[in-house]
């Protein structure tokens, strides 16, 4: 393709996915406005059925719920879609402003300026205007730690070079992969500290490896019932029961220190981990044929399981972590369940399991960002 048409391609993308979103938005706001007539009309004739029968009321009410929950669920759908084309319309106007040369918006890697380094700074391979915000089509941070490591490095060997050479040819032909990709990765907006938070995480060791602590977290929810239903069968004093309590709360109250520095660093990741999961999965899914990104898919499975699984399941101990956040939630469910401590060991298992894995896969995923930025200048 001629660079003329590359560029009308990224501005035929541009307009279809303008126009694609423009009509998602519209969709959304009809589905609000349908959705508020349909609650308003559906409360009036609750209210109403409540003085016609029984059967009426739940005639209304059932099937009013699924409805609802069906308006609920399409309207997130679209909201999603709506993010997937702002996206779309983002990274192919940006293409088509880099054909212009003006490219701006992009990163421009000024956190890897270094003046001592031998040629980098010299020949303005980082900040405004640099090689660097020119290719850089990264989605991730180790991406953009590896594309940086990629410029600066000389690579003496041939070997690696030509393998390189053959994992960019393969992912410059795969256009609409890279772009679902990319689509995928800037959904969700990445801090440093976010990646490097679990790679110093992962390293550390455990608090509570004794077996007391998976002792506890399965006995006092168990004492907890009984004396409960103690209380409620006149056994025991309701006070009785509040004054117990308070035995649960010291429980949980154990390295309060540790699980707030655990805490500390996966606190409010979901999100993000979410985003690796998915992009996990795409290479994982993605039939591959340069030795090279045949290679680097392999490394994304251990024992069978494979990385996007492992992040998924991390993710949803750090969501379940999260509930401490909520001072009031918190509370009740550490009183409850020791909650602090059942996550901190469910972190620490999945620590065990995956603390030599964790670095090799987001080493693949840095690699593969990189290349897909070289994949779309070479394209």
């Amino acid at each position: 393709m001629t660079q003329e048409e590359i560029k009308q391609k990224y501005h035929s993308l541009h307009l279809k996915y303008s126009d694609e979103k423009d009509t998602v938005s519209k969709s959304i706001r009809q589905y609000e406005l349908f959705r508020l007539f349909f609650f308003v009309a559906w409360i009036i004739l609750i209210y109403l059925s409540t003085s016609w029968s029984w059967l009426a009321f739940g005639l209304i009410m059932g099937p009013g719920i699924i409805i609802f929950a069906y308006l609920v669920i399409k309207h997130g759908m679209l909201y999603r879609r709506k993010a997937n084309l702002e996206q779309l319309v983002r990274i192919n106007r940006e293409e088509e402003n880099t054909m212009e040369w003006n490219y701006d918006e992009l990163d421009d890697g000024a956190r890897y300026l270094n003046e001592e380094h031998l040629f980098s700074y010299d020949l303005d391979l980082f900040g405004n205007g640099s090689l660097f915000q020119y290719i850089n089509r990264t989605s991730t941070m180790p991406g953009k730690d590896r594309l940086a490591a990629l410029l600066t490095y000389i690579e003496k060997s041939g070997k690696e070079i030509r393998s390189r050479q053959q994992a960019v040819a393969e992912l410059t032909k795969l256009f609409m992969w890279r772009q679902d990709f990319r689509v995928r990765g800037l959904l969700t907006e990445e801090q440093p500290e976010d990646i490097s938070g679990l790679r110093e995480w992962i390293i550390k060791p455990p608090d509570f490896k004794a077996t007391i602590f998976r002792v506890l977290i399965i006995l006092v929810p168990l004492v907890n019932l009984i004396v409960f239903m103690l209380s409620v069968f006149g056994i025991i004093s309701f006070w009785l029961f509040i004054s117990y309590l308070v035995i649960p709360l010291m429980l949980a109250g154990i390295r309060h220190k540790r699980v707030n520095l655990k805490h500390n660093l996966l606190s409010r990741k979901f999100l993000v981990m979410k985003k690796y999961s998915g992009l996990f999965r795409m290479i994982e899914e993605q039939e591959f044929k340069s030795e090279r990104m045949k290679s680097l898919r392999e490394g994304l499975v251990t024992n069978g399981v494979s990385a996007s699984r492992a992040i998924r399941q991390l993710a949803a101990i750090s969501s379940a972590f999260d509930t401490r956040l909520n001072l009031l939630a918190g509370f009740l469910m550490n009183v409850l369940f020791l909650w602090d401590i059942r996550q901190s060991v469910r972190l620490e298992n999945w620590q065990k399991k995956y603390r030599q894995h964790l670095p090799v896969w987001f080493d693949v995923m840095g690699e593969t960002d990189a290349y897909i930025s070289l994949a779309g200048y070479s394209y």
